[in-house]
């Protein structure tokens, strides 16, 4: 059983560039939909094509994730980031490698470094089109317990509205299929993990940002928070409780 984390980064400041044109259904302004299902995907299967990404400033980071993605049977696709944080990119440094496994939401992890410049590179795509939704770049927040075993999770919400006909039947409508919520606890959390915490819903910003959730049988969520959370206020009574957080998936199902 493992300790639960949070894959979450604000990308809102991101600037993406390609040395390959997109293709026009999928520009790389759809890597800011936060929608797996509306990728960035490039018009050619070529080698040695890249995604450039440029965070606006330094930021620590460790993980990326993606929401969708086709890398699974490539090659060759590595992420790089420049030793000196020159945009030239230099003296690239290999922060990991994204192929292997399979083409299902994913979150590759690799040791933590604080740079602006990064560049996901497409060595070989065997013969594939690059293609990626919902990419998320920055630091991981790995809660130091589990949380309470009292969480609901997996658990489906329904959305239904009934209303009474004339003659008393109770009709009932419903608009889409139940969506998996979770609700989670944690108690006893340092104050280093409680500070981090709060930055990490300053970058959820409420509802507004899906994030990754890997919960304590490793398997990663893509949830949104259900309500708009404050950072301020990301503590109970008790300095070292967090609020009771409630998470729905971001797709029904």
């Amino acid at each position: 059983m493992s300790n639960p984390i949070f894959y979450a980064a604000d990308m809102s400041a991101a600037v993406f560039t390609s040395n390959v044109a997109a293709d026009a259904s999928f520009p790389l302004t759809n890597l800011f939909t936060n929608l797996p299902s509306v990728p960035w995907k490039s018009s050619s299967s070529a080698g040695n094509q890249y995604l450039k990404i440029d965070l606006g400033i330094a930021k620590p980071c460790d993980f990326i994730s993606f929401g969708a993605l086709n890398f699974a049977n490539m090659t060759q696709v590595i992420l790089y980031y420049d030793l000196y944080d020159d945009p030239g990119f230099a003296n690239g440094v290999n922060a990991a490698s994204l192929t292997g496994g399979s083409n299902v939401t994913k979150v590759f992890t690799f040791t933590k470094v604080t740079k602006r410049y990064w560049t996901l590179m497409f060595v070989n795509c065997n013969g594939l089109i690059p293609q990626c939704g919902l990419l998320l770049l920055g630091a991981q927040l790995a809660m130091p317990y589990n949380y309470n075993m009292d969480a609901e999770l997996g658990n489906k919400l329904f959305v239904t509205t009934a209303k009474e006909a004339l003659e008393g039947t109770i009709r009932t409508s419903r608009q889409i299929a139940g969506r998996k919520r979770m609700e989670v606890t944690f108690t006893l959390i340092d104050d280093a993990t409680v500070t981090a915490f709060q930055t990490m819903m300053d970058a959820i910003q409420g509802q507004f940002t899906p994030f990754f959730f890997k919960d304590h049988l490793d398997v990663v969520h893509i949830v949104h928070f259900e309500d708009d959370y404050v950072p301020a206020t990301g503590k109970r009574a008790n300095v070292n409780d967090l609020i009771r957080l409630k998470m729905r998936h971001q797709t029904t199902g």
